[in-house]
């Protein structure tokens, strides 16, 4: 084992990576990290960091702090990370992901974001319970007898593990859905990436009041908002909710996000109808009657199937739904119909995403007119319509006090 301690009080300035390891440079070897809990024993405090690769245990540092001074949860934060860039920089390997026993958070709280911010590393958040499994836990829940007696390299080597357990192709988490298809972001908000502190620097002053007002103000009437979309996977011309959920619970309020279980045939006709609408495709196809129905079939199957079932969203608010739906996908528009059958004075938006101009839709003949008759029917029962089109330039949807603008913006 090497001891990467350096001498005692000194400062350890946190470096850049070196080229060799850094975006520009060659691939390097990935590698992840675990901590045990943070044991105070008399005047000394001692924390135990366990490094791993897919396969192997690579290293055990354990780290004390004999002075009570040096216990101050900012201090332990930058030794840490110090122990951390230190072998990074000597070994030239990267760190993917770095498993964290919810004990130790709550006395650095300032120790995630950091490692996502200096260090490029995914922080997870991991629990831990002194009992037997059952068949209601998360895989990523460390379910065993004497937790506590322990020795601290075995607590670190098991963050460690259930951490690269949670990583898949390419380095990224999982992405997990649950059975009623509800997006768990940042695997259920275990991967803190960062806290409101971190959030408030990244806008003026007066943005975050707003922000905060607006919070304060959904989480005193406890609104729930629900977002449906077709897909939480991201990709440059498809947008998702994970940093708007993030946020969200950052601060307190209840957003989830539901996304439509996938039909082969469906996505395909998904993809054509869309092209239609935005005047790329081959101008003698047309959306037909049978395409319609399954596109309606199958939001009807998504909705009884899984968000009108017991405590589902879309349910009437007095049984347990949400108090506002948000559309971001025009296919699913159907969805705003199924809403107002349960609770016809609960709010439906639909964010149109769609880059429609009046000059596709002039043609009653028209594919595109086709098409665009499709969604026009479904928005009948949408009280709100958010589109990033600017007005001269969008067709007409609904009367202009039900429609409001925004920039282009990405949320991936």
């Amino acid at each position: 084992m090497v001891d990467l301690r350096t001498p005692k009080n000194q400062n350890i300035p946190v470096r850049p990576l070196p080229a060799e390891i850094s975006w520009s440079g060659q691939t390097p070897n990935t590698i992840w990290a675990g901590f045990s809990e943070l044991i105070e024993e008399g005047s000394k405090t001692r924390i135990a960091i366990v490094i791993r690769n897919s396969t192997y245990l690579l290293d055990c540092v354990i780290h004390e702090w004999e002075e009570r001074a040096s216990r101050d949860p900012a201090e332990i934060s930058h030794e840490i990370i110090s122990q951390l860039q230190n072998y990074s920089a000597k070994y030239m390997e990267k760190f993917i992901g770095a498993g964290l026993p919810e004990s130790l958070v709550l006395k650095c709280p300032g120790l995630c974001s950091q490692l996502w911010f200096r260090l490029d590393i995914v922080p997870l958040v991991l629990r831990h319970e002194a009992r037997a499994r059952n068949a209601n836990d998360r895989g990523e829940l460390a379910t065993f007898w004497g937790w506590e007696r322990k020795a601290l390299d075995e607590q670190a080597d098991s963050m460690a593990r259930k951490c690269i357990r949670s990583f898949g192709i390419g380095h990224v988490t999982h992405p997990q859905i649950s059975h009623d298809s509800l997006v768990e972001v940042d695997s259920h908000f275990m991967a803190c990436l960062a806290d409101k502190q971190d959030y408030e620097q990244t806008v003026k002053p007066r943005s975050w009041a707003i922000a905060q007002q607006y919070a304060g103000d959904l989480r005193e009437r406890q609104v729930k908002v629900a977002f449906f979309s077709l897909t939480c996977q991201g990709k440059p011309d498809v947008h998702t909710r994970h940093a708007l959920v993030r946020f969200a619970h950052c601060m307190g309020v209840d957003f989830r996000w539901y996304v439509a279980k996938p039909r082969p045939g469906v996505l395909n006709i998904i993809q054509k109808m869309r092209d239609i609408l935005e005047g790329l495709n081959d101008s003698l196809k047309y959306l037909s009657v049978d395409d319609e129905l399954e596109i309606l079939e199958w939001v009807y199957e998504n909705g009884r199937r899984y968000w009108l079932r017991h405590n589902g969203p879309l349910l009437p608010r007095s049984k347990g739904g949400v108090d506002v739906v948000v559309i971001d996908s025009a296919p699913l528009l159907t969805l705003a119909l199924l809403s107002k059958q349960q609770d016809p004075q609960r709010p439906v938006l639909y964010e149109n995403r769609l880059m429609l101009q009046n000059s596709i839709v002039e043609d009653p003949n028209s594919p595109s007119a086709r098409a665009w008759d499709f969604i026009q029917t479904r928005l009948e029962h949408v009280d709100l319509v958010v589109s990033p089109v600017p007005n001269p330039l969008a067709p007409h949807i609904l009367p202009r006090k039900h429609i409001g603008f925004i920039p282009v913006c990405v949320d991936q």
